[in-house]
C-alpha cells in the first residue's frame, strides 16, 4: 500500500512538470487584417512567450501574398513582417518553430501555426457627390428640394440673425460642408452647401437667404421708397448724439438724439440695403417728417449745414464735401473760401461758417463780419496793395543806404591799406619811398623854418642849433 502510493506520487509530480514547461513554452501569430485588397498590405506578428529560438515564415502563394522576411528570430519578444497582397485569391501564412527551446535551455516542440489571408480586387471609389436632403430648419425652401436643383431661395423675418441648414449626402462615403448653425444678416445672404464625394469631385447647393420685415414702414423720399430701421444693431448713432427711441407707426424704433440742436435721427435703408440718417419731425406734415441729416466735420467742429440765409450782393454757388453738395457763397471769387449757414452740432449756435476747401478747416464769424467780407472785396485788394508797396518802398530805401555805405568803405579802403604798408615797411623802403613822402617831408621843413623865423624876431637872434640844422 506504501509503495503504491508512493507511485502515484512520483507519477504526478512527473506529469505536472511536463505540462508545466509544455504550458511555459509558447507563441501566437495575428495580422492586422485577413481580407486585403490588391496592391494592399497588413502585418503579421509573432508573439513568443518563455520561447527562444528560429521561426520559419512562408506562405502557400507568393503570387498572392507575399512575406517581406522567410525567418525570424525569438526571445520571448515580439517581431513583425510585412504581408503584401499581390494579386487576386487566397494564400495560407504558416509561422514554424525551428530548434526552439525554453527559458531553462530544455528544447521544446511547438506546432506550426497558419492564418489565411484572402484578397480582393480594390473597390472603385465612389464618385455620387449628390445631396439626400436639403432644408431650413423652421422655413420652407423653394423649390422643393431635388439633388439635381442647385440653386434655392429662403425668407427670413427681419431680426433673424442665424439659420439652421440640414442636409445628408447621398452616399456614405461622401463629406458635406457648410450644413448646421449658419449666421446672416439684414439683406441677401448667399450660404453654400458642399458635397464632396469619395473620388473628390464636388457638387455646391446654393441657398438665398433674404432676412426682410414682413410689416415694413415705407418712406417715400424724392420719388425713392426708403424703409425705416427698426433694429438698433443695423443703425448706429453719429458722434455727439445719444440712443434713444421714437414711435413710427406703433412700433419702437431705434433713435438718436442731441438736445443741443434739438435733433432726433432714425435710420432709413434704400433699396439696395443703404442706411442713411434722418432727421424725423413728428410733428411735420405733408410727409415731410423726414429730412436727411448731414453734416461736416473739421478741426473738432461738427457743423450742420442748413439753407442758405441771403446776404445782399453775394451769388449763390455749390460747395461739395465728401461727395455732398451744399449751396454756399464764394468768397472773392476764390476757389478755396466759402460761406456756408450752419449749426454747431455741439454747442448748438447757428450762423454763418468759413470755409477753407484746401484745409477742410471751418472758422466761425458773425453775420456782418461775413457781409464785410463779401462786399468789400475790393477794399481788401486795395488794402492789401497799400501793404504790398509800403514794403516795396521801404526794402528799396533800405538797399540805397546799403549801396551806398558799400561804396564809401571802397573809396576809403586804399588809403587806409597805404598808410598800413608804410607802417608796415622796413626803415630803409620808408627812406625811398615815393613822391607823396617827399611832400610830406618839405611841408615839415616849411614849418620847422616860420618857427625858427618867429623866435628869431622874438629873441633878436638866431640859434645856433637851429641854423645849423636849416643849412644842412
Amino acid at each position: 500500500m506504501k509503495k503504491r502510493f508512493i507511485k502515484i506520487i512520483v507519477t504526478v509530480c512527473l506529469l505536472f512538470g511536463w505540462v508545466s514547461n509544455a504550458c511555459a513554452a509558447s507563441f501566437t501569430v495575428s495580422v492586422g487584417s485577413q481580407n486585403l485588397t490588391k496592391g494592399g498590405s497588413t502585418k503579421l506578428t509573432i508573439k513568443g512567450s518563455d520561447v527562444t529560438g528560429r521561426f520559419n515564415i512562408s506562405s502557400s502563394n507568393s503570387g498572392v501574398v507575399s512575406v517581406s522576411e522567410d525567418r525570424a528570430w525569438i526571445e520571448n519578444n515580439s517581431y513583425t513582417v510585412t504581408l503584401t497582397a499581390n494579386g487576386v485569391g487566397s494564400a495560407t501564412i504558416t509561422v514554424s518553430p525551428s530548434g526552439v527551446s525554453d527559458s531553462s535551455g530544455s528544447a521544446v516542440s511547438l506546432s506550426a501555426k497558419s492564418i489565411k489571408i484572402n484578397v480582393a480586387l480594390p473597390r472603385e471609389k465612389s464618385t455620387d457627390n449628390n445631396l439626400k436632403s436639403l432644408s431650413v430648419e423652421g422655413y420652407t425652401i423653394t423649390p422643393e428640394f431635388s439633388k439635381d436643383v442647385l440653386d434655392y431661395k429662403v425668407t427670413v423675418p427681419e431680426g433673424t440673425t442665424s439659420v439652421k441648414i440640414n442636409a445628408s449626402a447621398n452616399s456614405g462615403y461622401a463629406k458635406v460642408s457648410g450644413a448646421g448653425e449658419q449666421t446672416i444678416s439684414e439683406g441677401l445672404n448667399n450660404l453654400s452647401v458642399v458635397v464632396t464625394s469619395e473620388s473628390g469631385s464636388k457638387k455646391t447647393y446654393n441657398i438665398e437667404v433674404d432676412v426682410i420685415d414682413p410689416t415694413p414702414i415705407i418712406v417715400p423720399i424724392n420719388n425713392v421708397n426708403w424703409t425705416v430701421v427698426k433694429l438698433r444693431d443695423n443703425f448706429k448713432c453719429p458722434e455727439l448724439f445719444q440712443e434713444s427711441e421714437v414711435v413710427i407707426a406703433g412700433t419702437n424704433i431705434p433713435a438718436c438724439k442731441n438736445d443741443k440742436v434739438n435733433y432726433v435721427l432714425v435710420g432709413l435703408k434704400d433699396e439696395n440695403g443703404n442706411v442713411k440718417s434722418y432727421i424725423y419731425n413728428e410733428k411735420a406734415k405733408d410727409n415731410k417728417n423726414y429730412s436727411l441729416y448731414s453734416y461736416a466735420y473739421s478741426n473738432s467742429l461738427q457743423i450742420i449745414i442748413l439753407n442758405l440765409k441771403e446776404l445782399d450782393n453775394a451769388e449763390k454757388t455749390t460747395l461739395t464735401i465728401d461727395d455732398v453738395k451744399y449751396d454756399a457763397y464764394q468768397y472773392n471769387n476764390s476757389s478755396r473760401y466759402y460761406v456756408v449757414y450752419g449749426k454747431n452740432i455741439e454747442t448748438g449756435e447757428e450762423g454763418f461758417y468759413l470755409y477753407d476747401s484746401k484745409n477742410k478747416t471751418f472758422s466761425a464769424y458773425d453775420s456782418d463780419f461775413i457781409d464785410d467780407l463779401l462786399n468789400n472785396s475790393n477794399n481788401n485788394i486795395y488794402l492789401l496793395t497799400t501793404i504790398v508797396f509800403g514794403v516795396g518802398l521801404f526794402l528799396s530805401i533800405i538797399c540805397i543806404i546799403l549801396l551806398n555805405k558799400k561804396k564809401s568803405v571802397k573809396k576809403d579802403r586804399p588809403k587806409k591799406q597805404k598808410e598800413d604798408i608804410i607802417e608796415k615797411a622796413p626803415e630803409e623802403e620808408k627812406i625811398t619811398d615815393n613822391s607823396d613822402e617827399e611832400e610830406v617831408a618839405s611841408e615839415e621843413n616849411n614849418i620847422e623854418e616860420i618857427k625858427e623865423e618867429e623866435e628869431e624876431d622874438i629873441l633878436g637872434e638866431k640859434p645856433k642849433k637851429k641854423s645849423k640844422k636849416r643849412k644842412k
